[in-house]
């Protein structure tokens, strides 16, 4: 079943919806023996990652106002 759309934007958060891939790893993983079990769980721990990054990057500023930021050459 497809999730609501608003505006053609997905409404599920970003985060949510790696945290959905993270338990069908970790679902997948209870099916498997070595390495396969290893690999989802693996897998599984990544997709919390993100999910993390996610939620952390959502809860910063977003500062664009000014112009010279928007101009700034990028840090390497």
């Amino acid at each position: 079943m497809p999730r609501p759309m608003r505006w053609g934007f997905d409404m599920q958060p970003r985060s949510e919806e790696f945290r959905a891939h993270a338990a069908e790893c970790e679902d997948l993983a209870k099916w498997y023996g070595a390495p396969t079990k290893h690999q989802y769980e693996q897998l599984a721990r990544q997709w919390l990652f993100l999910a993390k990054q996610t939620e952390t990057n959502q809860r910063r500023p977003l500062i664009v106002s000014d112009p010279v930021f928007l101009c700034a050459a990028p840090r390497s």
